[in-house]
């Protein structure tokens, strides 16, 4: 997961450090596309909530790593 500002990233990782759970909200647009500020891998995302618009090859690889996705 990434953003484009540093200060967010540094915000939402120090919320993600206290978090039982990481959910990311994000529409499929965005899905794949890498800005220069980590917040955090993949990895550490438990739920994806995104739209119709992912593809059932990105959505295949998601749940295989064990992310629960909602397409809402």
């Amino acid at each position: 997961m990434t953003t484009l500002e540093t200060e967010e990233a540094t915000v939402s990782l120090a919320m993600l450090r206290q978090a039982r759970e990481v959910i990311v909200v994000a529409d499929s647009s965005k899905i794949g596309h890498v800005s220069p500020a980590l917040i955090c891998p993949i990895s550490a995302i438990h739920v994806l909530v995104t739209d119709a618009g992912i593809s059932a090859e990105v959505l295949h690889a998601l749940k295989e790593r064990g992310i629960k996705v909602v397409v809402a």
